[in-house]
């Protein structure tokens, strides 16, 4: 299973007791319409621990890279054993963007643009 942190999804059933672990101990988002998402504050290596017990496969996480808007995928990532998908997601870059040149400028505005 793969999950977008941002992006609304939808899994199986899982059960009462798992559904509370997700959403009070891993803070995931639930929404009834729309589902499950993880957001700043949702415990990334928490859900997928519980995800991958409950599911019985292997949960990837995806950030989204503050360049391109493309997939990173953290497992992949050089830097995931600092930041473990958790503490610095809104500022993810891929290695696309991360061997390009003109990435410095645009990291520095669209930094400038949150910030303002």
């Amino acid at each position: 299973m793969k999950i977008v942190v941002g992006e609304w999804f939808r899994m199986p059933p899982v059960g009462t007791d798992i559904f509370k672990k997700l959403v009070n101990e891993a803070a995931l988002k639930y929404d009834k319409s729309n589902g499950f998402q993880a957001t700043p504050e949702t415990n990334l290596p928490l859900v997928a621990s519980i995800l991958k017990e409950a599911l019985h496969e292997n949960v990837e996480m995806l950030l989204n890279c503050f360049i391109c808007g493309g997939a990173v995928e953290c497992s992949q990532c050089r830097y995931n054993d600092i930041c473990g998908g958790s503490s610095a997601f809104a500022s993810c870059i891929c290695d696309d963007c991360e061997n390009s040149e003109e990435t410095p400028s645009i990291y520095a505005i669209r930094f400038a643009q949150i910030a303002d």
